[in-house]
């Protein structure tokens, strides 16, 4: 998974490669068109995917690129992933860039843009990389890496086991994803309950919390680690419907989901091969799993939470997107197209389709 998916058109490629080289410098992966883009392979379906995987989609706006349709379609496909935005103006003002892409306008929403003065991309990328850090809960690849295998070594001195070592990662990996779609969300979307359904974004992100706890942290030391409360709140078999109390804050739950990932890596970095094999210390009445199994269960419930919320914020977003596309087209072809014109522009925008989480 690349950190960064980079927009931009063939006229301000220049300013992309510097802007990929100065971030991966920083440890920060990023993907562009021009180098990575695999030859013969569908251009929308490649970038679509890059866009579904990357934390980030960093938007280069310049007098070239507003009126890429190319653009334009990543831009769309972004918003619909509910990606987080970092602007970056080459030769336009904020407000002209606002004027003259009214579509763009909209899916940046209030996002801060960063604009490259005489000085070149160098000066911004300070910029660049305090908006990486404030946008979204993603390390650089070295520095994540350095994380894992010191926290692998647990309070002794030996190195994480074979499985124990592959759970972190993917420990790793799966709250990091949780963390990155709650942080997409909007106040508004939090606690949208379509119907015939029973729970809400900030359940599923919260009941993530309590999956690990229950999961991992008390099997091995016996104890929850939950703020008071939560755990009736989040637990299996509860519903938003039925709970009078106000839930937590988007930023209290992304406090705890934080703060608790490294307490997963150290757990499980402590433990050997034969201890994962075997039941755990503190297990649950009647359950017979091993220690391995119940963490990888966990885990995985997780990350089929993860789906949930992915849908939550696609089918709030699916009207506005319509129309966005829809008002596109409009801009691109003309307010003269047939309905069947219409249609057609919009599926060459390459709606969200079959991917999930890339």
């Amino acid at each position: 998974m690349k950190h960064v998916f980079i927009s931009y058109v063939e006229e301000d490629g220049d300013i992309a490669r510097a802007i990929a080289t100065g971030l991966e410098r920083a440890d920060y992966s990023t993907w562009y068109y021009e180098r990575d883009s695999v030859a013969g392979a569908n251009y929308l379906l490649q970038t679509g995917e890059a866009i579904d995987q990357a934390p980030v989609f960093l938007l280069l706006v310049s007098p070239d690129s507003i009126g890429s349709r190319q653009v334009t379609s990543e831009v769309i496909r972004a918003f619909e992933c509910g990606k987080p935005f970092l602007p970056v103006l080459r030769n336009l003002t904020h407000a002209e860039f606002q004027q003259r892409q009214p579509v763009w306008r909209q899916a940046v929403g209030a996002a801060a843009s960063v604009r490259i003065p005489s000085g070149g991309v160098v000066a911004v990328l300070p910029s660049l990389l305090a908006g990486l850090r404030n946008l979204i809960n993603i390390e650089p690849i070295h520095s994540a890496q350095r994380g894992i295998a010191a926290a692998g070594k647990g309070v002794g001195t030996r190195p994480a086991s074979p499985r124990a070592a592959g759970l972190q990662h993917l420990a790793n990996d799966v709250r990091n994803r949780t963390i990155q779609l709650l942080q997409a969300a909007a106040q508004h979307e939090l606690t949208w309950v379509p119907g015939g359904t029973s729970n809400h974004l900030i359940w599923h992100a919260g009941h993530a919390l309590w999956v690990q706890d229950v999961l991992c942290l008390k099997l091995i030391t016996g104890s929850s680690e939950l703020p008071g409360g939560w755990e009736e709140m989040f637990k299996m078999g509860s519903r938003p419907a039925s709970w009078s109390e106000p839930w937590p804050a988007k930023e209290e739950l992304l406090v705890q989901l934080k703060a608790q990932l490294p307490r997963l890596v150290q757990r499980i970095g402590d433990l050997s091969e034969a201890e994962l094999d075997r039941k755990p210390h503190f297990p649950h009445p009647g359950d017979r799993r091993s220690l391995w199994e119940s963490i990888l269960h966990g885990l995985h419930d997780e990350a089929a939470h993860q789906g949930e919320m992915y849908l939550l914020l696609k089918m709030q977003r699916l009207a506005m997107a319509a129309s966005w596309q829809r008002r596109t087209a409009e801009l691109l072809y003309g307010p003269t197209l047939s309905t069947e014109r219409t249609a057609n522009a919009v599926r060459n925008f390459g709606s969200f389709g079959p991917h999930e989480f890339g």
